[in-house]
């Protein structure tokens, strides 16, 4: 058991390795992420059963059995569905039979997960059912999607289809055998050779015959290689590759744009529908593709929305080297509304273009009619192998000086490279880096650097495209200056407005208050009283105005002396404000005058508070002897009136009681 416990795990890492193998053959296929989750379905039932398989008790035993469940329950029909797909059998993409096909994968997940069990005993009747249902429902799934790969085989006129079907038939066929023999026919018979289920240890077979179809024939990958898919996306042109059917599998940047398609909208879809023109459509049709470079000019490219392009292509074919089988064609397009500006680089490479025999010299073509700067260099050693015109121009310089040289002495800083460098071995490629160059003459510029990694005549190379900006970046760095100096003058200047402000509300307070009190003086209680009338007439709230006189204050000065009269002056207006409190104002009116507002009060509150300040100042001691203050107070009510009348009745009820003996209050 340990034996088997030893190659249920290793087939775990190898189910993982090749799914995600397969996956990063075309991540964007449905065929490949249907092919990893097959692969995660297969690790789970593996990695599961390799500690089932020396479980020490039932429980443990039936706890990895009921992980495994996950994986083997779905395994026939995830197989059979991944090959329904990858040969396109039509009734695969309804969802009913979809539904249909996969729903035996929860009824068996619900019986093994909830009848079978540590301390769980399943009837006879439950038992008979599960075996006889699971043995057909892997028996047949399996079955059909051996048939359909053979048949497929059979049917198709591509050498390169028929080893990787007879190739991935076989090796399905194995361990559809060696699963039959040894788990149902030998068992039925009374053999017992294999202890317990080992069928994803037989399905490895299967999985590395389609491994080997994956890196021998290209199954489930006719994508170019990374390196052509930065190209595609870097060039200016329409670029598309369809398979000998005429469907699309693969577009760049430039033609999604051009045609205003997304990437999922256009692949598979027809080339038909996209180019219009008679003899185009024959060639399509007829799958008659010339080994050599086939091109048409002022064909119209059907958009999205059905406008009309006009374009010239060239259709190149891809042959399989392997096989010497034709597996695509790449048909790079021209918009024909730029042709007068690219025609002399055309031009310049037409000659050479048509002498071009194997692919290592297409990608040099490819680099030389690109029109930014483009450069060439080995990993290994960091030097340049090849170099374009337009990058010649760029840091001008020539072929024979350029060719063999450290490519960091092009660098300002030669850091900069090491650090593009490692972001390229934590990922697939760098885009649009500001980078300082320098030029062979030691004067520097400004750049955007896009790099990426590729295989160029068996060595491991960099591509690195380079668009100058130094004019820009020039004028970048002049507006940011400039932006800098101006911020600086506006936080300066806002600086200069808050202290300006602040004095001037410094100063509006200074001239609305009394000098000797800090009060509000007579003139800004006016302005406050208006406000506050107008407030409580919209509002319907009361309003009562005090005015308080001090007694016979002439007397004090003439007695006891300004300072003392001021001193007076000052002790009563904090004796009347701590007793009017915060929500009520306070003002000196004139001289011994004094002017309260009391809002939102009632009269009697009002009444009360204006007595208790008339009783307070009375029995102030001043501390001066023979000093004795009393106050005289009028309080009126606004009744809903202007302000000047409101103070002149607070006025004559002051006068009244003074009239009345003094140190008193009188009211309406």
């Amino acid at each position: 058991m340990n034996i088997l416990s030893g190659l249920s795990m290793f087939a775990f890492f190898a189910y993982i390795y090749i799914g995600i193998y397969g996956f990063r053959a075309n991540k964007n296929s449905k065929v490949n992420k249907t092919f990893l989750v097959l692969c995660i379905a297969m690790a789970l039932w593996s990695f599961a059963y390799s500690f089932a398989y020396v479980a020490v008790d039932s429980k443990s035993f039936y706890f990895w059995s009921k992980i495994a469940t996950l994986g083997w329950c779905s395994f026939s029909a995830i197989v059979l569905y991944l090959v329904l797909t990858i040969y396109k059998v039509r009734i695969a993409e309804k969802i009913v039979f979809r539904i249909a096909l996969f729903s035996p994968v929860p009824f068996f997940m619900y019986i093994s997960l909830f009848f079978f069990g540590a301390g769980i005993e399943a009837s006879d009747f439950i038992k008979s059912v599960f075996n006889i249902t699971n043995f057909l429902y892997n028996f047949f799934y399996l079955l059909i999607a051996i048939i359909v790969i053979i048949a497929h085989g059979i049917k198709s006129k591509s050498n390169r289809e028929k080893r990787q079907s007879f190739l991935i038939g076989m090796t399905s066929a194995i361990p559809f055998l060696l699963n039959l023999i040894t788990q149902t026919i030998l068992p039925m018979a009374g053999i017992n050779i294999v202890p317990g289920d080992i069928g994803q240890i037989y399905s490895l077979i299967m999985i590395f015959g389609v491994y080997y179809a994956i890196t021998e024939y290209s199954f489930m990958n006719i994508s170019p290689s990374i390196i052509i898919d930065d190209i595609l996306n870097e060039m200016m042109d329409l670029m598309i590759i369809i398979n000998i059917n005429g469907d699309v599998i693969k577009a760049n940047t430039q033609t999604l744009n051009l045609l205003d398609y997304k990437e999922e909208e256009l692949i598979n879809k027809s080339i038909l529908n996209l180019i219009n023109n008679a003899e185009f459509k024959t060639m399509v049709i007829n799958k008659n593709w010339n080994y050599e470079i086939t091109r048409f000019n002022n064909l119209n490219c059907v958009s999205k929305q059905g406008d009309l392009i006009p374009v010239n292509i060239s259709c190149t074919n891809i042959i399989d080297k392997k096989v010497g089988e034709l597996v695509g064609i790449l048909i790079v397009g021209q918009d024909a509304r730029l042709k007068n500006r690219l025609n002399k680089e055309i031009e310049e490479h037409s000659s050479t273009y048509n002498k071009l025999k194997n692919s290592e010299e297409i990608f040099k073509l490819m680099i030389d009619i690109m029109p930014f700067a483009l450069v060439l260099t080995r990993i290994s050693d960091s030097r340049v192998i090849y170099i374009n015109n337009r990058a010649l121009k760029m840091f001008a310089t020539e072929n024979g000086l350029a060719l063999g040289r450290l490519v960091t002495d092009y660098y300002s800083n030669p850091e900069d490279r090491f650090k593009i460098i490692n972001e390229i071995k934590e990922g697939t490629f760098v885009s649009e880096k500001e980078i300082l160059f320098k030029k062979e003459n030691g004067e520097k510029f400004w750049a955007l650097l896009s790099m990426a990694s590729a295989k160029y005549m068996n060595e491991d190379v960099l591509l690195s495209g380079v668009i100058d900006i130094n004019d820009n970046k020039e004028f970048e760095i002049k507006l940011r200056k400039a932006k800098e100096e101006i911020e600086l003058m506006n936080k300066e200047l806002k600086n200069k407005n808050e202290l300006l402000m602040e004095a001037n509300l410094i100063l509006q307070d200074k001239s609305s208050r009394d000098s000797l009190t800090n009060l509000y003086n007579h003139q800004f209680m006016n302005e406050i009283l208006e406000k506050e009338i107008e407030y409580c007439k919209k509002n319907n709230e009361s309003l009562f105005v005090a005015m308080i006189d001090i007694d016979f204050f002439k007397k004090v000065n003439d007695n006891f002396g300004h300072q003392i009269g001021d001193l007076v002056i000052i002790t009563i207006s904090k004796i009347i404000a701590d007793g009017l409190g915060k929500d009520h104002i306070l003002g000196r009116y004139g001289g011994e005058e004094f002017i309260a507002i009391l809002p939102r009060i009632e009269k009697q509150e009002a009444l009360n508070r204006i007595e208790k300040i008339r009783n307070s100042i009375e029995n102030y001691n001043f501390n001066v002897e023979n000093l004795k203050v009393t106050v005289s107070i009028g309080l009126g009510d606004y009744n809903r009136d202007n302000a000047q009348n409101t103070i002149k009745r607070a006025d004559t009820l002051l006068y009244k009681a003074k009239d009345r003996g003094r140190n008193r209050v009188e009211w309406n």
